[in-house]
């Protein structure tokens, strides 16, 4: 198996294990914002593991300078905005 396969699996199935816990937090914050009227804070990790699942991304360290993600083949770089509504 290649490099690139291999990372593209292990990707896949890090973004399977993630999007069982955002389907979770998804729903207590929800939950947060309708008995305080207030955002939980957690708008930009949904929206990075959103992005990463929907554009085929690897995400990138937390606090890496310029970007969130690059291309599952490395080639571009990406940087996400979020808003919560």
């Amino acid at each position: 198996m290649n490099t690139i396969n291999s990372s593209s699996k292990k990707n896949e199935l890090h973004l399977v294990a993630i999007g069982k816990l955002i389907t979770q937090v998804k729903a207590i914050a929800k939950e947060y914002r309708e008995l305080t009227g207030r955002p939980l804070g957690i708008t930009g990790e949904v929206a990075e593991y959103e992005a990463a699942r929907l554009l085929n991304l690897e995400l990138s360290k937390v606090r890496n300078a310029g970007y969130d993600a690059t291309r599952s083949d490395g080639t571009k770089k990406t940087n996400k905005r979020s808003s919560c509504i």
